[in-house]
């Protein structure tokens, strides 16, 4: 009886010791990928200061277009309407690329940058589809007669687009503000 309670005491230590050396190694692998981490998020961070630089560019240049009069709009609206259409379209190669980086660091970090584009996405495409964005384009694209819905629709989608605009730059910084913090943990970690 005596030699079983010993052999179940001596395996329930083994046991313990195993458990701990395996969860000591995984620390060690953890601390050892902690370096490409910490690349991989200043990568991010020049990445997303590439994407905010692209957006406002874009954004400057669209909302140039309200500065003008109807009739050179309407003969340059196909520009701006193209940039936002371009920037649209570039989103899910530029997701591809964040995610390359985001893959590694770690699950947290990809999730808030799909969240991230996706947002784009659906904001992007519900500004494209808008009612008001529509009337300027079948009025512009079409031919059809400039009459004042369309002024109202023009007024109207600025008006949406600068929403956009604000919401995007929001959005960016936001981001921007997120990765130094997860720079921050895994600096922490490493010391």
């Amino acid at each position: 009886m005596g030699s079983v309670v010993g052999g179940l005491l001596g395996g329930y230590i083994t046991l313990i010791g195993v458990k701990q050396t395996i969860w000591g190694q995984r620390e060690q692998e953890s601390i050892k990928l902690i370096p490409q981490k910490l690349i991989a998020i200043h990568s991010l961070i020049k990445k997303l200061a590439q994407f905010r630089d692209k957006f406002s560019g874009d954004a400057l240049r669209i909302e140039y277009y309200k500065t003008m009069s109807i009739p050179k709009m309407t003969s340059q609206f196909h520009e701006g309407f193209e940039l936002l259409i371009n920037f649209s379209f570039n989103l899910s190669d530029l997701e591809y690329e964040f995610i390359e980086i985001v893959s590694q660091v770690d699950i947290e970090m990809y999730k808030e940058i799909k969240s991230f584009f996706d947002e784009f996405e659906v904001n992007i495409w519900s500004t494209l589809n808008s009612n008001n964005m529509v009337k300027v384009m079948e009025t512009i694209f079409l031919g059809e007669e400039i009459d004042e819905e369309f002024f109202n629709s023009v007024e109207k989608m600025f008006e949406e687009f600068s929403v956009l605009r604000k919401w995007g730059y929001e959005r960016i910084r936001e981001m921007e503000a997120q990765i130094p913090l997860k720079l921050e943990q895994y600096q922490k970690e490493i010391l």
